[in-house]
Order: C-alpha cells, then structure tokens, then sequence
C-alpha cells in the first residue's frame, strides 16, 4: 500500500486507505485471526505498509477492540441482536423491566442434543417476559443445561439490559419470522395466531453448552433498520 495518497475530494489524509485497511482486517476478524491478541500500531502499520495515523483510524472505525498501549489489543464480542435491541431501547429512554412469568421442566430431543444430553432428558426452563414502558415486547425462554452453569440472572446481560461477561456468551444465533402459540400470543397480548420474530441462541458458559434461549418479540412495538452483512458465507 501506497501511504502517500490523499483523497482528491478533500485533499485529506488518505481516506481511501485506511478503508482498505479497514475492510481487511474486518475479513481477518471473519476468518478467526486475532483470538489471542490484536497487533498493534506499530505491527499494523508495518504490516500494511502506512502510516500509524493511517492504522489507527483503521482501528478505531472497527470498532470491536480493547486498546492496551503497547500490547495491542483485545477483540471485544461482537453484540446479538437482542443485545443490540435492548441498548438502543435503553438509549432513548425506554423504561425495561424483565419479569419472571414461570419455571417448569420441559422435554425437546432438538434443545437437549445441542446442550450435549439425551434427547429424552428433561430440562428446566425459566420463563420472562420483558415490558416495554409497561407493554410485554418479548417472551424469554431460558432451557438450562443439567450442568447447572447458568441461572435466570444471565437472561438480562442477553437481552442488553446490563453488560455482560466474557464468560457466559451466545456461541450461536438464529433469527426467523414465525407463527407465535396461542400461549406467547397471551403473554405478549396479540392475537391468536400473530407473527413473532423468533430468535434461537445457544449459550455457552466457560466454553461449554450451558442453555439454549428462544425468544419471541413482537415486531410492530417499535421501527427497526435491517443491515445486512455483505461478507459472503463460508
């Protein structure tokens, strides 16, 4: 890379650089490089051949890591989308109270089998609804691994509602559309039969399956912006 360019708009320091700087290291972050320690300035900027100006704006336009002067840096978990839903909702001003509707023990071969037990194993299940200046906005389903490494505390730092840890982490997402029970459509005060989001997270504590969260939120509470990651799959 040339570190000499300058943007011809503004006669600035090379914009177009550190994009490309940028866009590299977000597709090294997709391929798992950087797990133990992000490099440096210094390592940054002999690798791409620019300026420390240039690596830096990089750097803080990623904007998934922790700088540690010197020792580079440390890669910060990237926000699900409940997490993200529940920040921006905290951010203007949104009053959110979870609330703990029931526990019971359930059987799901497809739940168990991801929490690496017997498919016929029954599990306890925590159930919450989260309200919205009052109205519910989402149902929250905590299935819990025998091991016992999670409790229904872990629910908010998932939903956004506090920060979380690096311990306890969603190691698997999956958001779809989706018809909602007569049981979700009481608890969410719709009608029988209304379309949910349905989001399925698999939870993992200290590197192990330790619950599997399904969650269903009502889609017409609140506007959202889609963005669609354009990094191919695979």
């Amino acid at each position: 890379m040339n570190d000499q360019d300058h943007d011809p708009g503004t006669g600035d320091a090379p914009a177009r650089l550190w994009a490309t700087v940028l866009a590299d290291l977000r597709l090294r972050l997709v391929n798992g490089e950087f797990t133990e320690r992000f490099p440096t300035d210094r390592e940054l900027t002999a690798h791409y051949g620019v300026s420390r100006h240039t690596a830096r704006e990089a750097v803080r336009r990623l904007d998934v890591v922790d700088r540690r002067p010197r020792l580079g840096g440390r890669v910060r978990r990237p926000p699900t989308g409940l997490e993200n839903l529940g920040v921006t909702l905290r951010a203007l001003g949104t009053e959110l109270a979870l609330v703990e509707t029931a526990r019971r023990r359930n059987r799901s071969g497809p739940v168990a089998t991801a929490l690496g037990t017997s498919p016929t194993r029954v599990l306890d299940v925590v159930v919450q609804v989260l309200l919205a200046d009052g109205e519910p906005l989402l149902v929250s389903e905590l299935w819990l691994a025998p091991a016992g490494a999670l409790d229904a505390t872990e629910i908010a730092p998932l939903l956004g509602l506090r920060p979380g840890s690096d311990t306890v982490v969603v190691a698997d997402e999956s958001v779809l559309p989706a018809v909602a029970t007569i049981e979700i459509c009481a608890a969410l005060n719709m009608a029988g039969g209304a379309a949910v989001f349905r989001v399925e997270q698999l939870i993992e504590a200290c590197g192990q399956p330790a619950g599997w969260h399904r969650v269903h939120v009502r889609p017409e509470r609140y506007r959202c912006v889609v963005r669609w990651d354009p990094t191919p799959a695979g």
